[in-house]
C-alpha cells in the first residue's frame, strides 16, 4: 500500500508541471494560428489526457477499490497502447523537422506505427490471457516474460530515435557551421538520457512483489517522458530565434551554407510539419535582398559586380504549425 500511495504522489506531483506546459504551448500555437486542427497538439493532449486515468483506475485497483475484470484489463491494455503509439511519434516528428525527404519521414512514422504494433498485440493477448480468473501458472509465468521483451524493445526505441535524432543534428547543422545548434546538441543528449533513465527503471520495476505494481509506474514515466518531449520543442523554438548564428565567417552566413542546410534550418523554426515549396537559383549583382523564412529580418548586402548565385530555399509555413 505504501508503494502505491508513493507512485501517485509521484505523479500527482509532475503531472501539473506537464501539464501546464501542455496548457501554455497550446495557447500560443493557437494565438498564431486561430485553429486546433494540429497534429501536434492532439498528441499532447491525448497523452496529458490518458496518463492520469491510467494511473487513478491502476491505483483504484491496486486498493482493491475496482475488482479485477475483463473489462478493467481491457482498458488498461488499451490506454497503454495509446501510450506507447503516441510518444514515438512524437519522437518522429521532431526528426522529421530535420529529415529533407517527407516521403521517408512518413514510412519511418508508419513502420514504427507497425512494428509498436505487432508488440502491443502480443503484449495485449498475453496480459488477458494471464490475468483471467484460472490462468495457468505457465500463462502468468509468460507475462513476465514478454513484459521483460517488450520493456527493452521500447528502451532500444527511444534510444534508438534520440541517437539518430542527435546524428542528424550533428551532420546536418552543426557540421555545416550552424553552431547554434550545439547547445541543442548537448541538450538533447542529456534529456535523452534521462528519458531512457525511464524505461530502464520500468524493466526495475518488473522485480516488485507484486506483478500488477510496476504497472502503476508506467503514467509516471510517460508522463515524465512527455514533459521531456515538450521541453524539446521549447527549446528548439528558442534557439531558432535567437539571434546568434553562424561560426562562419563572411558578410553572409546564413546563405553561404549549403540549400540543404538552409532549408533544414527553416524547418526548425515551426512545428513540426512544414513543406518546401521551391528552390531556385537567384544571379545577383551589385545587390541583393536577403530574406530568410525563420527570421522576420530582411535587408540589403552590397556587393561587388560579380557573378554570384545565391541559392534560397522558399518554404510554405502554415502558421498553425509554428513551435511553441
Amino acid at each position: 500500500m505504501d508503494l502505491v500511495s508513493f507512485y501517485l504522489g509521484a505523479f500527482v506531483g509532475i503531472f501539473p508541471f506537464t501539464l501546464a506546459k501542455v496548457i501554455h504551448q497550446t495557447v500560443r500555437i493557437v494565438a498564431r494560428s486561430r485553429a486546433f486542427r494540429n497534429a501536434y497538439l492532439y498528441m499532447i493532449w491525448t497523452m496529458v489526457i490518458v496518463c492520469p486515468v491510467f494511473a487513478v483506475i491502476d491505483f483504484l485497483y491496486l486498493i482493491e477499490i475496482i475488482p479485477p475484470s475483463l473489462g478493467f484489463y481491457v482498458t488498461t491494455v488499451l490506454l497503454w497502447i495509446i501510450q506507447t503509439q503516441i510518444l514515438p511519434q512524437i519522437i518522429i516528428n521532431r526528426i522529421g523537422l530535420i529529415m529533407s525527404n517527407r516521403r521517408r519521414v512518413f514510412h519511418l512514422k508508419l513502420g514504427f506505427a507497425a512494428a509498436i504494433g505487432v508488440i502491443n498485440t502480443i503484449v495485449g493477448v498475453t496480459w488477458l490471457r494471464g490475468c483471467t480468473p484460472g490462468a495457468s501458472a505457465a500463462a502468468v509465468e509468460l507475462i513476465y516474460i514478454i513484459e521483460y521483451v517488450d520493456k527493452g524493445f521500447f528502451l532500444l526505441i527511444d534510444l534508438g530515435l534520440n541517437a539518430f535524432f542527435l546524428y542528424l543534428v550533428h551532420s546536418r547543422l552543426i557540421a555545416e557551421g550552424l553552431s547554434k545548434y550545439q547547445p541543442l546538441f548537448k541538450f538533447n543528449t542529456c534529456l535523452a538520457i534521462a528519458s531512457s533513465a525511464m524505461d530502464a527503471c520500468l524493466l526495475g520495476m518488473l522485480r516488485l512483489p507484486k506483478m500488477y505494481q510496476f504497472v502503476q509506474f508506467v503514467p509516471i514515466a510517460y508522463i515524465v517522458k512527455l514533459y521531456i518531449e515538450m521541453t524539446n520543442a521549447a527549446l528548439i523554438a528558442k534557439i531558432v530565434r535567437s539571434s546568434s548564428g553562424n561560426t562562419v565567417p563572411g558578410y553572409a552566413a546564413k546563405y553561404q551554407t549549403n540549400n540543404q542546410t538552409n532549408h533544414l534550418e527553416s524547418r526548425f523554426d515551426e512545428n513540426p510539419e512544414l513543406s518546401v515549396k521551391d528552390t531556385e537559383n537567384v544571379p545577383i549583382g551589385n545587390a541583393v535582398k536577403c530574406t530568410h523564412s525563420s527570421s522576420s529580418e530582411s535587408g540589403s548586402i552590397q556587393l561587388s559586380p560579380t557573378n554570384v548565385t545565391v541559392t534560397t530555399a522558399t518554404t510554405v509555413v502554415s502558421e498553425s504549425l509554428r513551435a511553441p
